[in-house]
């Protein structure tokens, strides 16, 4: 078996890339000039929450308010007292009346029960997610 380069061409736009983290593309360039790993941490971090701003915007600005809207006006269900979400990447979960009433931002995922917490709305969004 020969050496292979750990350096390798991206393929979407030809850059060098010194390794990947999560699918997400740290540069050579970037890694040198790092003087701290929690440079490139929070450069990655940053450029992620770029990522999930993109995938939140493909839900309309309607449907966006409307999400704000319910979430500060406590709009559960009355049948089972939850408010239902849906996120760009096919989940659904919900946000019981406690939490919101409590101003707790976190989602339950309807199939595994697993839950999300957010510090904020514009988290929950930035996350995909929006009222079902």
């Amino acid at each position: 078996m020969g050496f292979t380069d750990p350096l390798s061409g991206d393929s979407k736009n030809g850059r060098r890339v010194a390794f990947t983290q999560n699918q997400r593309y740290i540069s050579l360039e970037n890694l040198k000039n790092a003087k701290f790993t929690s440079e490139l941490v929070s450069q990655n971090l940053a450029e992620n929450k770029a990522l999930n701003m993109e995938k939140n915007n493909q839900w309309s600005d309607g449907l966006i308010q409307d999400t704000l809207t319910a979430i500060n006006e406590c709009r559960v269900s009355p049948l089972d007292g939850k408010l239902h979400f849906k996120n760009a990447d096919g989940q659904h979960g919900y946000m019981t009346l406690q939490n919101l009433l409590n101003m707790k931002l976190e989602i339950t995922d309807k199939q595994v029960r697993t839950t999300q917490s957010f510090s904020n709305e514009e988290d929950l969004l930035a996350a995909g997610w929006v009222i079902d």
